[in-house]
């Protein structure tokens, strides 16, 4: 049960880090572009997404 959960947890970290890395390869914060990631995600990274 434990080495299942364990796989889990990496498999969610994984998936979670290359949505972010996605993110910051296709959009650039324009109004077209804007990020997709949480507010709390974009003060981590010192982005924003610019206003219209």
């Amino acid at each position: 049960m434990k080495v299942n959960h364990g796989l889990f947890v990496l498999q969610h970290l994984f998936s979670h880090s290359f949505i972010t890395v996605e993110d910051l390869e296709r959009n650039d914060g324009s109004p077209e572009r804007p990020y997709l990631m949480s507010e709390n995600l974009l003060n981590v990274l010192r982005k924003k997404n610019q206003a219209n």
